[in-house]
C-alpha cells in the first residue's frame, strides 16, 4: 500500500489520515540483512527498512531463490514507521555514488515515494511562483516546462532554502518526513544513472486513497471490496468512482519520479493495467506486482510460513513475519477446510441463541467456528449491507467474512488481490512488488 505525503482532495476531504493503528504502536526498527554475493554475479542494493524491507527481501527470495540482496537500511519517520526519511536516503545514495568504481552495485532499488497530490502541488507552486498553476498527470514530464520542470525548480527552491521555505514544506510534507531533501535525492539517483548504476522507483498508486476515501464516503465498500477480490464490477460502480476521481484530478505524484530512475507501474496477475495503476507522463516500465500470502501449513497443521508464489512453498518462515499477531484471527480458517471449523447444528442453535441475548451463552464460547451468514445475520440486514457480496461464512463476531473454493479450502476475499482461489491472509501488492519483477528480467537479459 502507497502513502501519500499529503493527499488534499477538497476542503472536505483534506482531514482524512493515513496513520495505521499498528504504525502507532509499532517502535522504530531497523531492517538489517548480510552483505551477500548478489544475483548471478550482479550486486543489487535495495534501500529500504522495517517491516517493508522485510516483505520485499523474502518476495524476491520468492521469485528467484537466487536474488539476493544487500539491504541498506533507511531511517524510519517517528510518526509512521511505513514512512522513510528522506535525508537517511539522501545521505546512502551519496555514500553509494562515493564508492569506487568496482565497489558500487549494478542495480539500485528505492521502494518508496514522496507522493503529493496535484492539487496540492498546484496550490503552494502557485503561491511559490506567484502565477496560476494547474497541473495534470500528463504535464509532469520534465521535458514539460511548466509542469515536471516547473515542479524540480520548486524542489530546488525548497532544498537551497528551507527555512525561507517553511510554511511551503510544512504544507507539503505534514509528517516531517524531508520534502527539503527531494532535489538532492534526485541529483543523487541521476549521478547515480550516469555511472551506470541501473536504478529503480515505483512510479505510485495514485488514485488508491480517493478511490478507497469514496467507497467509504458512498457506502460502496462491499462493491468495491468484491471488485477487488473477484475483478466483477457490479453495476460499474468501481468504474464510476474511478472515472470521478480522474475527473476531479486527484491524483498523487512520486516527486522522485523527475529522476532518471527507470519509474514502474503496476500491473496485476494478468499483466494488465491494476485499477490503481499510474498514469502520469514519467513512466517507463511495469511489471506483476499482485500476490496473494497463502498459509503454508505442516502435516500437524500449524502454519509453518507463507508463500507468495504457491500454497505449499515456505517462502517467508513464520518466525520472521513480524506481524503475525495483526492476522492470528485469519489464520484460524484460512487455508483450512470448511469442514474443520464450520458450526454443526447444536452450535447453529445456540449461536442464535447469543444473537438474541440469551445470557446463557457468551462470545467466547463460538471461537474459531464459521457460521453461513444466513445464521448470523436476518434477511433485511444480508440485502441492506450488501453482507452477500462479502463472503458466505462469518466468525462469531460477525466481522469478518470468508468464502470457499470447490474443495471446501477456505479464502478470505478481502485479501485476494490476485482475484484467484489461492488463499490470502495478506494482500501483498504494489509497485515496490513490480520493481523486482522489472529487476529480475533486466538481470536475465544482461546475463544471456
Amino acid at each position: 500500500m502507497q502513502l501519500s505525503i499529503n493527499n488534499i482532495k477538497q476542503k472536505f476531504y483534506a482531514n482524512i489520515t493515513h496513520t495505521s493503528p499498528v504504525a502507532k504502536n509499532r517502535r522504530r526498527e531497523v531492517y538489517t540483512a548480510p552483505s551477500m554475493p548478489a544475483f548471478t554475479g550482479n550486486n543489487v542494493y535495495m534501500l529500504d527498512g522495517g517491516q517493508h524491507a522485510d516483505d520485499l527481501y523474502y518476495f524476491a527470495k520468492a521469485i528467484d531463490k537466487n536474488f539476493d540482496l544487500t539491504i541498506v537500511p533507511l531511517e524510519l519517520n517517528p510518526k509512521d514507521t511505513r514512512i522513510k526519511q528522506l535525508k537517511s536516503l539522501k545521505d546512502n545514495l551519496e555514500k553509494i555514488n562515493n564508492l569506487p568504481k568496482d565497489k558500487q552495485p549494478d542495480y539500485i532499488a528505492i521502494p518508496l515515494g514522496l507522493h503529493v497530490s496535484l492539487q496540492n502541488l498546484s496550490n503552494q507552486m502557485s503561491k511559490i511562483f506567484e502565477q496560476n498553476i494547474q497541473l495534470k498527470p500528463a504535464d509532469t514530464t520534465l521535458s514539460n516546462e511548466g509542469g515536471g520542470g516547473k515542479i524540480l525548480k520548486m524542489l530546488e527552491i525548497l532544498s537551497k532554502y528551507p527555512n525561507d521555505n517553511r510554511h511551503y514544506i510544512k504544507a507539503l510534507d505534514p509528517l516531517g518526513q524531508g520534502i527539503e531533501y527531494t532535489y538532492p535525492i534526485i541529483q543523487q539517483i541521476n549521478k547515480a544513472v550516469s555511472n551506470g548504476i541501473k536504478v529503480y522507483i515505483p512510479s505510485g498508486h495514485p488514485t488508491e486513497n480517493s478511490i478507497k476515501w469514496l467507497a467509504r464516503d458512498k457506502k460502496l465498500k462491499p462493491e468495491f471490496y468484491y471488485y477487488i477480490s473477484h475483478g466483477k464490477d457490479i453495476d460499474n460502480t468501481v468504474e464510476k468512482m474511478k472515472k470521478f476521481v480522474k475527473d476531479c484530478n486527484w491524483y498523487d505524484f512520486n516527486l522522485l519520479s523527475l529522476s532518471n530512475a527507470e519509474k514502474v507501474a503496476l500491473k496485476d496477475k494478468n499483466n494488465n493495467d491494476h485499477l490503481f495503476t499510474s498514469y502520469d507522463g514519467c513512466i517507463t516500465r511495469s511489471a506483476r506486482g499482485v500476490y496473494n500470502f497463502t498459509p503454508v501449513r505442516g502435516t500437524d497443521g500449524k502454519v509453518k510460513g507463507f508463500s507468495f508464489t504457491d500454497e505449499t512453498t515456505v517462502e517467508y518462515p513464520i518466525d520472521k513475519y513480524k506481524m503475525i499477531k495483526n492476522i492470528e484471527n485469519l489464520l484460524e480458517y484460512v487455508g483450512k477446510n470448511i469442514n474443520e471449523v464450520e458450526a454443526n447444528p447444536e452450535e447453529i442453535k445456540n449461536f442464535k441463541k447469543f444473537l438474541n441475548g440469551n445470557s446463557q451463552f457468551e462470545l467466547n464460547d463460538f471461537k474459531g467456528k464459521l457460521f453461513q451468514i444466513e445464521e448470523a445475520f436476518s434477511p433485511e440486514e444480508i440485502k441492506n449491507q450488501r453482507i452477500y457480496l462479502q463472503g458466505e461464512y462469518t466468525d462469531a463476531e460477525r466481522k469478518l467474512f470468508f468464502s470457499t473454493r470447490d474443495d471446501g479450502t477456505i479464502l478470505f476475499n478481502k485479501c485476494n488481490y490476485e482475484q484467484t482461489a489461492k488463499p490470502s491472509v495478506v494482500s501483498m501488492w504494489g509497485c515496490c512488488f513490480s520493481l523486482f519483477n522489472v529487476i529480475k528480467e533486466d538481470i536475465e537479459k544482461n546475463n544471456k
